[in-house]
């Protein structure tokens, strides 16, 4: 019932702007996600988020709508963040509008956020990507990103992954992702293998090697890199789970963290996540 209440409003919305008649079904959606994590030494750490995304069928051809209890997009997390995609977010209560455009093979996304705080906070990502098939069972993926935010400055990404198929649910990922921070004068490498398994449409489960490096004792004032070394490097496994088909699903990541800070000795962690879908 509160599924069909969304999407009867997202359809009302969408007629308005459009001024013409929609698809009887909207696929709306509603995300209420549980974040919880626990670290050695740290102890355990919640955060529940949000997010609605207003699908507009007459409209998403130029945008797409969304709101959030965080931005799903945060470059200035650091790419560790990224690329596990399991731990929580820092809430940052916003709207964002999407438009996306596909030209030859390249698709090209350009995302203005506003952060409702006081005062308000902007962003925006610039993004374009493109997958190459190179053979049958080897695919080349490249992701460009530039992006800037009113408080934390600009930046830009880069990631080029190898995705090699082994077999018909198994498959391995060389993945290779820089990014640069330039209020920081922050440079930052994240780079790796993971293994994939697909067992159906409801399991998932991932072994990755993460290796980051970061420009260190870094002077902001004279511009300038004084070292570049290895930050950390990270095993960490993922089981996700969709229980009830785009309704309900959980993921649970265990990792072992080698971190300079910590003198390179083993930190034990896990994340977990559950997402209710309307």
């Amino acid at each position: 019932m509160l599924s069909k209440e969304f999407d009867e409003l997202a359809k009302s919305i969408d007629e308005f702007l459009s001024n013409r008649q929609t698809p009887r079904h909207n696929p709306t959606q509603v995300q209420l996600i549980g974040n919880s994590r626990w670290a050695e030494n740290e102890g355990v750490r919640t955060n529940p988020q949000f997010a609605v995304n207003l699908r507009l069928p007459a409209v998403e051809k130029k945008w797409q709508l969304r709101f959030s209890s965080y931005d799903d997009q945060d470059q200035f997390e650091g790419l560790s963040r990224n690329r596990s995609g399991a731990q929580p977010q820092n809430r940052k209560t916003g709207a964002s509008v999407g438009l996306i455009r596909k030209v030859n093979d390249i698709d090209f996304l350009f995302r203005p956020r506003l952060e409702f705080r006081d005062p308000l906070v902007s962003s925006f990502l610039m993004r374009g990507d493109q997958q190459i098939i190179i053979q049958k069972h080897l695919q080349l993926q490249w992701t460009q990103k530039v992006f800037a935010h009113s408080v934390d400055g600009v930046g830009s990404s880069f990631e080029l992954d190898f995705n090699i198929r082994l077999g018909p649910l198994f498959y391995l990922r060389l993945f290779n992702e820089s990014q640069y921070l330039d209020k920081e004068n922050f440079f930052e490498v994240s780079q790796g293998p993971t293994l994939a398994w697909n067992f159906g449409k409801k399991y998932g489960l991932t072994h990755t090697l993460s290796l980051n490096s970061q420009s260190r004792d870094r002077d902001v004032q004279d511009r300038r890199w004084n070292s570049y070394h290895l930050n950390s490097y990270t095993f960490y496994t993922s089981f996700s789970h969709r229980i009830l088909n785009n309704v309900l699903h959980y993921q649970i990541t265990p990792e072992l963290r080698f971190a300079k800070a910590y003198h390179f000795k083993g930190k034990a962690g896990v994340n977990f996540q559950i997402s209710l879908i309307f």
